[in-house]
């Protein structure tokens, strides 16, 4: 009696164990099926939440930056809706001018990317003074 009911338990075990198993193994295969439905751009080409590619992105926001003047585009960063760019320039500006330019700047990417909530900083590139001698 105590056989017959030890064999019972360990069968019952053993059921669970391979319903547990399979259901690993589905959610395993639905997972790597979605994420093959996901994987619709070419490789190496990110894509940020709005559906852009990154590099796209990167080459229309040079073509904007090095339209505005005399700048250098130093990083482009895409955080879900917000785009961070870094722009360097030679030219002595004041403070007043560096705020300007941001503004400037931010208006033309927000009116580029309107998904998007443009960040720009403006930086001076320190160059040391030219020797007379």
């Amino acid at each position: 009696m105590l056989t017959a009911f030890i064999a019972a338990c360990q069968a019952n075990h053993t059921d669970e164990m391979t319903l547990e198993k399979t259901a690993n193994r589905q959610k395993m295969a639905s997972r790597f099926e979605h994420a093959q439905e996901q994987e619709t751009n070419p490789a190496g080409q990110r894509q940020n939440a709005a559906g852009l590619n990154h590099k796209h992105v990167t080459a229309q926001i040079q073509k904007i930056v090095s339209e505005a003047g005399d700048f250098t585009l130093d990083s482009v960063m895409v955080n879900g809706t917000d785009l961070w760019v870094f722009v360097h320039t030679t030219r002595p500006l004041s403070q007043r001018e560096i705020i300007h330019e941001n503004a400037a700047l931010t208006k033309k990417l927000n009116e580029a990317f309107p998904k998007f909530r443009a960040n720009v900083k403006v930086e001076q590139s320190w160059q040391p003074p030219v020797s007379v001698f």
